[in-house]
């Protein structure tokens, strides 16, 4: 596994400019990945489109036994350092292995990018711009995840408008 790899830098890149985290964490909140439509947007910078079906063993291999776990304990963690100021640096400790967490993620999207079968790759065409490549690959992740709400949605659609910005 590769946890440096170029997805990677990719999110760091992006993920240090304030109005995209913004968006990232907003998405969160509604219960989207924030990998995945990192990797969607990634996607189109390369002028290629999301396949929700190669990218679908992520979730099983780490998210669900590792990752979803440890944020919710870094939540009440949070929650709790309200009544208790002195469990902060316990916190702290969990945001870095959560960010830790989310590299390995990474690592198994970069993973089984790698890993594409021809017949499966479709490029966009030269005239689509990225960022609409990006609205097309997250409009096929929230409906892989039924999540097509006016709320995801908007969100989604920040974070293409911030990373516009960025790139």
């Amino acid at each position: 596994m590769q946890l440096d790899n170029p997805l990677w830098r990719y999110a760091l890149k992006v993920y240090s400019h304030s109005s995209v985290e913004q968006s990232c964490l907003a998405a969160q909140e509604v219960g989207l990945h924030v990998n995945t439509l990192l990797l969607c947007c990634w996607l189109a910078t390369k002028g290629e489109y999301f396949h929700p079906e190669r990218y679908s063993s992520a979730y099983s291999l780490w998210r669900e036994p590792v990752l979803s776990p440890l944020r919710q304990v870094r939540y009440q963690v949070r929650q709790m350092c309200k009544t208790y100021p002195e469990l902060q640096s316990c916190y702290q400790q969990l945001k870095l292995s959560e960010l830790a967490a989310e590299q390995v993620d990474i690592a198994l999207l970069w993973q089984l990018y790698l890993a594409k079968s021809s017949p499966v790759v479709s490029g966009a065409s030269a005239d689509i711009l990225p960022d609409d490549v990006a609205r097309i690959n997250i409009a096929s992740y929230l409906k892989t995840v039924g999540m097509d709400s006016t709320t995801a949605v908007t969100c989604c659609n920040k974070l293409v408008d911030a990373l516009v910005l960025v790139n």
